[in-house]
């Protein structure tokens, strides 16, 4: 089960070389988008109707005349009535009219305008910029989550925005705070975990079958070697990858008239976690194992390429494979750290399926002994997608299980009574809910950094934009 705490260490295989308080940003380079971090588009103020507001600061004034940079351009206006307003003071303003030949505005009281609004225009007077909407966004991100600021971090967030332009600047702060190095690479894999495009079942099994692929390209390749064990090559890699008990079922298939079928379904095995064998140590285990093999992979593949006439598009499929799989269990190391969400990937028979967990973190709880809520994700081939939100205290059980289909709500309450009493000899007593999916379907990854994002600790503010 799942009493034992996941959230416990990451994984090896992941370098963290960023330091507290510096922006991990690759190879970003500010001075490359200093024009567009400079671009501020002018938005016609004057086309606004009577009764509306706007912020800007004051940087210049002549009698009852002012001039006020609106951060999208500078304004030229005339104040309704004698009021005390002060160069570089930010203020919110009210238009009172507004006509061809007249455009009268009012400044606002003070307290009009919102502590977290006057803070973040305060930061942006501060630091000498002006209040475009990226800068605005910028700023507020990092007050709101309590990051260092100025002006180094500001322009980095801001050319790392510009560089990523899918990437929300809120992701691009959780990020940094969390020392994810914001590369290329590692935006793809948040990117991808957010809009459910990549999972780690799909990557091993595509990669099981250009390699299996490939290995039977390689056996039939002619005199120089027929079988696994007559290739000096192809034997240290699977020694190295397969354990001893593999290797006999591995040896014992090699006269196999479908020996790459066969060779693909127990590379999937050996990558992936049966459902009785999983929990935090098999988890940990086979992430680390299968990083130890995508190096070897790369180590046989260099090999093979020198000895042996592979196909070059067959070579590099299984490169980019194992890649990519390598990338992506990196990537879950550096998340881990701080948000507890794994993919999973499970063998069901013959067949690997993508499945996710979440563990909410102990902020989420009252307190230490309030036990363990897990949020499981899995894609079925005949239940369909299956959702289990888990909550276990000592011995106790609590189960809801959400599923997209009227049959696949049957097919569980059928086989519920098993379920039940297949853990009351383990000791635990199960209480269930089944039911059809009605929430709006969203990636685990992003419910995980909502709720995660809730439990920093961060105060919210309600930023009140209106320029």
């Amino acid at each position: 089960m799942f009493s034992d705490n996941i959230l416990a260490g990451g994984f090896t295989g992941a370098n963290i070389s960023s330091k507290t308080g510096e922006f991990a940003t690759g190879n970003i380079d500010p001075s490359n988008y200093a024009t567009k971090i400079a671009d501020n588009k002018y938005v016609p103020i004057g086309e606004m109707e009577v009764g509306s507001t706007f912020t800007g600061k004051i940087t210049d004034i002549r009698g009852n005349e002012v001039t006020i940079d609106t951060g999208r351009g500078e304004l030229h206006a005339k104040i309704a009535a004698s009021v005390n307003i002060n160069i570089n003071e930010v203020r919110q303003f009210e238009i009172r009219e507004n006509s061809e030949n007249r455009f009268l505005i009012a400044p606002l009281e003070s307290e009009s305008f919102s502590p977290e609004t006057e803070a973040v225009y305060k930061a942006l007077n501060a630091l000498n910029l002006p209040a475009t909407d990226k800068n605005i966004d910028v700023v507020f991100g990092l007050l709101n989550h309590q990051m260092g600021l100025n002006k180094q971090n500001v322009q980095m967030l801001l050319a790392a925005s510009y560089k990523f332009p899918d990437m929300e600047i809120e992701d691009l702060i959780f990020m940094q705070k969390n020392q994810i190095p914001i590369t290329e690479e590692n935006v793809t894999h948040f990117l991808n975990y957010s809009n459910n495009s990549q999972t780690l079942s799909s990557e091993i099994t595509q990669l099981s079958a250009n390699l299996s692929n490939m290995i039977g390209e390689l056996l039939q390749e002619g005199a120089k070697s027929q079988s696994i064990s007559d290739n000096p090559v192809l034997m240290d890699f699977m020694k190295e990858v397969f354990s001893e008990q593999e290797m006999e079922t591995l040896l014992s298939r090699g006269d196999s008239p479908d020996f790459t079928g066969q060779l693909k379904l127990l590379l999937e095995e050996h990558w992936a976690i049966t459902p009785e064998n999983f929990s935090k140590s098999t988890l940990q285990e086979n992430i680390a194992k299968t990083l130890v093999d995508m190096e070897s992979l790369t180590t046989f593949l260099k090999k093979s390429k020198e000895e042996f006439a592979l196909s070059e598009e067959g070579v590099k499929q299984v490169f980019d494979g194992g890649k990519a799989v390598a990338g992506n269990l990196n990537f879950m190391n550096l998340i881990n750290h701080t948000l507890p969400y794994f993919q999973i990937p499970l063998k069901f028979f013959d067949q690997v399926s993508n499945g996710e967990i979440y563990v909410f973190s102990q902020k989420r709880t009252l307190s230490a002994g309030d036990g363990v809520r897990l949020f499981l994700r899995l894609d079925m081939e005949h239940l369909g997608k299956t959702e289990v939100l888990l909550y276990l205290k000592d011995k106790n059980v609590s189960a809801d299980f959400a599923m997209e289909r009227e049959d696949a709500v049957e097919t569980v309450k059928e086989n519920m009574e098993t379920l039940k009493n297949n853990l009351a000899k383990k000791g635990y007593v199960l209480t269930d809910t089944v039911r059809l999916k009605e929430e709006e379907d969203r990636s685990l990854f992003d419910t995980a950094l909502s709720e995660e994002g809730d439990s920093f600790e961060v105060k919210r503010f309600t930023f009140d934009r209106r320029i």
